[in-house]
């Protein structure tokens, strides 16, 4: 993928010192012209180009009256200035040229107009793509103004600034850094404002390192720039969005997408009102979240903004422009990954043809055009067809831009992919060991056995993404070779290779500041790590050496919910570090805001396809980077300021299964799943053995995951019968000790949803006591290292507090729903709730059989369904409560509002039930919540967002979740479900009950009752859990799983 760069080019006018001398000669006329003029120059810094155009234009045509040639070509150079900047390329030209030949012929002798004028001319034809023209006015600028100023004078910037991004764009970055490096001491010197050509000079830098591969020198330079021009500008200026721009892509390289999308939105909310749609710069905001949405996968919506840049540059540039050709390469190598190759290559080849013709053959855009037509090859299979693209690639490269670089490294590890498709492991271990040798700037070592030392933060890699997969691909090839050979050193050379990738990915993850971003790379995460654990269980079984078993166990927990570890690290780190409460106010205060923005844009784009929707759109994006980015600067702050806190946050945190053993009783067993394309792992561990079952899958044991739930949902028993005892034998370690009455699940992948209690033991109809919660009691976790902490918290030792709420929803004051949720509830198309609003415009079909109504329906229109059952839940629950002499607090109707939550209440209560309807969106986990008491006066909307609930104050010892699918969410492979659960234990639950799908009201409601019943009866919440599921099972209404499966025990 192409990114777009464009500068903000430093240009000057040379007209302050006569026209002090006009005003005595001429009178008011001129007069007015200079104000002209000098107000055209403000608005034009202000970005208002067509304002400014009227006012040179007017000054212009006083002093062609008054025959002051050099005022009025000064002014035709600021009118060419403004066209260009209103992307009026042919008429900016045509503008140019009478003034250039104006200057010749009425200024007699060599002067700083004449120099202006052709610098104009240069900067013409540098927008047009004709970078060899632009080149020679330029240079005929500099020597002019060399001539008539000396070699230190500070308006020779703006030709060293734009002489340096000629040799950028013709790819010769050394060059271009000594014209930039020229451009910047000359500003240093300058007297009076000039941070914003101090900015441009800091930002020009920074894009040679970026293109250069040295992604740290340029976040360090564009930053720089970003802070002088912010100074001189404000936060509003349309010369903000360059710097913005390149901040974007320079995240987007980093491997943070979410976060270079924020950029990129910005720099488009800047050009857009400045400029209009139809300007090359909005273009470029459009190229460029497009490139991100294409690294994330998402091809159709990349190629929509594909489209639109290319749209606006035909409008804008003939059809050899080279940024034409960026936009045609983007759009090949989209078609390539959605294997639309007849439409890749036209677009690819069109690319590389304009590119040829514009920048010659030895430039890294023609490198990369190779590059993308050699992948269209690859995909298809064609590897000696890919072959050819590939070296030719990376000559080009080795030409043009050196020995280090991650476009080099991206080339060796194509390379390697190729030769590797061809089963040629030899030379493919070659190329991508070149790969990290041109990626890792300390190592050299071509050696095949050698890997980079990462354990410490010196070793400074350009590309952290590309030394992973030639880390990975290494990996995988001696593993393949070991298959082959069974040669051991194969498989303990692969071992260490993934020990490099595990140091790695730690680091990688560890910068990155956005949770999105680190959840998103928690996939690429999980396939090494899962390979490694491989390695590691293959080595074990060599060699029989245990450290080999520890290690794999190692590695399955590296896979899991390692971001929600870290998250809830940080949180503890902050209450222990000793922090400021001012600061920690403020952390919260913006985290708060981060919450409410997140919640408003995902809204927003919901409804992007209602009226006004662009707008708020707009302005929530805006508020949300602003908020993110105040957030950056404080927890940077607190990290150089609390170095306990640094501390603690990066603290390693891993644990040894021989750790876990010492907190289980001889009764618990856990077991860990790790879910695989082809291989199920089953690590079994109890207080004396540790034991891991390899077990091979294919698309059938997913299949039946899913017949296994629908089964329970549509209570079709002869499928339940069939796919509940089929898993059970799966799933089940068959060794066992008899001994074992508890069991401690850490599910992974597609086993997150399945409720273990409803497989069978047996495989015969009277199921009586055959489903699994008979034999065991049954709790879950996100990790084993999360649960170890679980384990290692004191038991409360104070009384009962419980607080309970409850809507109900049975009047109009609180089952009306407010219109701004009814609107968002029915376009939110990936939400229960919708599905339900659908489904329940049936007339009367709550009324008709009160029995259907669940606890995610909402009932028709605009009302929610009334869950009559919760009030006798609640009431009931908090009367076990007092008769034990524990404290309990019931809010019904209209007082089981949104703030009750979120006042300081509910930080005095141990116990948290909630009564209520829930849903979930899987496509914006930000609109997954549950619904509280409807009030259209109140400041709260009803609605407890994900969101929201992160930002609780708990100090719950079980929050429990009496409503519908509250345990599920957006599956995230390799961290688990992205949902209220999540959120929950961030905010301070120590455990949880939650539903896996859509629970019957009346049935809730007695297993409630039961659950509490047995718990305050000195059961533990396990076992509560299963004494109160049992009951129901008993009942030949609640016999099926449907109605007592859902519910299960996150925690102790």
């Amino acid at each position: 993928m192409k990114i777009l760069l464009f500068f903000a080019l430093v240009f000057f006018s040379w007209g302050n010192h006569w026209v002090l001398a006009q005003k005595q000669a001429f009178g008011a006329d001129t007069t007015l012209a200079r104000q002209w003029y000098q107000q055209a120059l403000t608005l034009k810094q202000k970005g208002s180009a067509d304002s400014a155009q009227i006012l040179l234009e007017k000054a212009a045509a006083i002093y062609q009256k008054n025959k002051l040639w050099r005022q009025q070509i000064n002014c035709s150079n600021e009118i060419t200035r403004v066209l260009l900047m209103q992307g009026k390329y042919e008429v900016a030209l045509q503008n140019a040229l009478v003034a250039l030949h104006e200057s010749k012929i009425k200024l007699k002798k060599a002067n700083l107009v004449v120099a202006d004028a052709l610098h104009v001319m240069g900067i013409v034809h540098y927008y047009r793509g004709n970078y060899d023209q632009a080149m020679q006015f330029y240079q005929q600028a500099l020597q002019l103004k060399l001539a008539l100023l000396g070699d230190t004078h500070p308006n020779l910037s703006s030709s060293y600034n734009n002489i340096g991004i000629i040799y950028y764009r013709k790819g010769d970055y050394e060059q271009a850094l000594e014209y930039y490096q020229k451009d910047l001491q000359v500003c240093l010197k300058k007297n009076g404002d000039n941070r914003v050509s101090i900015g441009a000079s800091y930002g020009n830098i920074g894009n040679v390192y970026f293109d250069k591969g040295d992604y740290e020198q340029a976040l360090t330079y564009t930053q720089l720039a970003l802070k002088f021009k912010q100074e001189a500008l404000g936060e509003f200026h349309p010369d903000l969005a360059n710097t913005y721009n390149s901040l974007g892509n320079i995240y987007s390289s980093k491997g943070e997408l979410d976060k270079a999308l924020e950029y990129n939105f910005k720099a488009l909310h800047l050009w857009l009102p400045a400029f209009g749609e139809a300007h090359p710069n909005v273009a470029a905001a459009y190229n460029n979240i497009g490139t991100i949405y294409e690294e994330k996968g998402e091809y159709e919506k990349a190629a929509e903004y594909y489209q639109k840049n290319l749209q606006i540059l035909l409008q804008s540039f003939d059809e050899n422009h080279p940024d034409l050709a960026s936009v045609y390469h983007n759009l090949g190598t989209v078609y390539t990954k959605q294997k639309n190759f007849e439409l890749a290559l036209q677009n690819l080849q069109k690319a590389w043809q304009i590119r040829r013709k514009s920048l010659g053959e030895v430039h890294d855009d023609v490198a990369e055009s190779y590059f993308g037509i050699g992948n269209v090859y690859f995909t298809q299979g064609d590897y000696d067809k890919a072959l050819e693209y590939y070296q030719t690639n990376l000559q080009i490269l080795l030409q043009s831009i050196g020995q280090k670089s991650p476009n080099l490294a991206a080339a060796y590890n194509a390379l390697g992919a190729a030769y590797l498709g061809k089963s040629s492991y030899t030379a493919a271990l070659r190329y991508y060991q070149k790969a990290m040798v041109a990626n890792v700037v300390t190592f050299q070592d071509t050696l095949l056995t050698s890997n980079p030392t990462l354990a410490h933060q010196a070793s400074i890699y350009l590309d952290g993404n590309y030394l992973l997969s030639s880390l990975q691909a290494k990996g995988i090839i001696l593993e393949m070779q070991f298959a082959q050979s069974h040669a051991l050193p194969d498989l303990q050379q692969a071992y260490r290779i993934y020990c490099s990738a595990d140091t790695l990915m730690a680091r990688i993850q560890q910068a990155y500041t956005r949770e999105n971003d680190k959840v998103a790379f928690t996939h690429r995460t999980r396939q090494v790590y899962q390979a490694a654990l491989g390695v590691s269980m293959q080595l074990h079984r060599v060699t029989q050496e245990p450290d080999y078993l520890n290690k794999a166990f190692y590695f399955a927990e590296r896979g899991k919910a390692i971001v929600l570890s870290a998250t809830l690290a940080e949180a503890k780190a902050k209450t222990f570090a000793g922090i400021a409460d001012s600061l920690l106010l403020k952390d919260q205060q913006l985290r708060t805001q981060i919450a409410d923005y997140s919640q408003q844009v995902a809204q927003e784009l919901v409804q992007a396809d209602s009226a006004g929707s662009n707008n708020k759109l707009q302005k929530y994006q805006t508020l949300l980077f602003t908020a993110h980015r105040q957030q950056e600067n404080l927890i940077s702050k607190l990290e150089k300021k609390y170095p306990q806190y640094y501390n603690l946050k990066y603290r390693p945190n891993t644990i040894d299964f021989t750790q876990i053993q010492k907190l289980l009783d001889d009764k618990t067993a856990m077991l860990e799943y790790v879910v695989g394309d082809t291989l199920l792992q089953i690590f079994t561990l109890t207080r004396q053995s540790f034991k891991v079952q390899s077990l091979t899958i294919d698309s059938t044991f997913r299949r039946k995951i899913a017949a296994f739930r629908h089964a329970i949902l549509s209570q079709d028993a002869a499928l339940y019968q069939q796919t509940a005892f089929s898993l059970s034998k799966i799933l089940l370690p068959s060794l066992l000790p008899k001994s074992i009455q508890q069991l401690l699940i850490i599910p992974d992948g597609e086993l997150t949803t399945l409720p273990f209690e409803a497989l069978l033991t047996q495989n015969h109809k009277k199921r009586a006591n055959s489903y699994l919660m008979h034999q065991y009691t049954i709790s879950y976790a996100y990790s084993a290292r999360l649960l170890f902490e679980r384990l290692t918290q004191p038991d409360e030792n104070s009384g009962k507090q419980l607080l309970a709420l409850a809507p109900v929803f049975a009047d109009s004051g609180t089952n009306a729903m407010v219109d701004t949720n009814y609107s968002l509830l029915v376009q939110n198309s990936d939400s229960t709730v919708r599905k339900s609003i659908v489904s329940s415009v049936r007339k009367n079909q709550a009324e008709s059989n009160p029995n259907d109504i669940t606890r995610g329906w909402l009932r028709n229109g605009q009302y929610v369904s009334p869950l009559l059952a919760s009030i006798r839940e609640v009431e009931s629950i908090a009367l076990r409560f007092q008769q034990r002499g524990n404290t309990a607090k019931v809010y019904l109707y209209n007082q089981a509002r949104e703030e009750q939550l979120k006042s300081g209440e509910v930080e005095n209560y141990n116990y948290l039930h909630l009564a209520t309807h829930g849903f979930v969106n899987e496509s914006y986990p930000e609109l997954s919540g549950l619904l509280l008491a409807q009030d259209s006066t109140a400041q709260e909307d009803g609605i407890l967002y994900m969101g929201e609930i992160y930002n609780l104050r708990l100090k719950a010892e079980l929050v429990t979740l009496s409503a519908c699918e509250t345990g599920l969410g957006k599956l995230a492979s390799g961290e688990g479900i992205i949902g209220l659960t999540r959120a929950f234990l961030y905010a301070g639950a120590r455990n949880m009950v939650v539903s896996f799908w859509k629970v019957p009201d009346e049935s809730t409601a007695e297993l409630m009752e039961n659950f509490y019943a047995a718990l305050l009866s000195g059961k533990d919440k396990a076992q509560a859990l299963q004494i109160a599921k049992r009951k129901m099972a008993k009942q030949r209404k609640y016999h099926p799983p449907f109605y007592w499966a859902p519910f299960v025990l996150v925690g102790k």
